[in-house]
């Protein structure tokens, strides 16, 4: 399991410290450091805060596809409104799977509102 790249990745979206996530975490930093660079793994409990701390599952901390993904209505669903979602400067500040994510939760939302009408 090779999360370092993952774990930098996402402490920079979320424009976090090292120092920051080693306190929410309750370890030393040099330890938080170690996880980034692929030098320790962190145990099961650890990864469970990284995956809070980030507001992602666990899978996606991993590097595991959630199951949605092998869904190819859904990602061609996804793709078609993609582009369009990028161009609007309201959603610049998301990455590409973060935008992805919030088209798939926003047009399930419209379905279970159209439904319950």
């Amino acid at each position: 399991m090779d999360i370092g790249n993952k774990l930098k990745e996402l402490r920079k979206s979320k424009k976090a410290t090292q120092t920051e996530v080693a306190v929410y975490l309750g370890i030393k930093q040099n330890t938080y450091s170690q996880y980034e660079n692929d030098v320790r793994q962190p145990d099961i409990d650890t990864v469970a805060k990284l995956a809070l701390f980030f507001e992602v599952s666990i899978d996606e901390l991993v590097g595991l596809k959630p199951s949605l993904a092998y869904n190819s209505e859904l990602n061609a669903f996804v793709d078609n409104l993609f582009p369009d979602f990028r161009a609007n400067k309201k959603f610049s500040d998301m990455n590409d799977a973060e935008l992805r994510k919030f088209i798939l939760e926003t047009a399930i939302e419209e379905l279970i509102k159209k439904i319950k009408i």
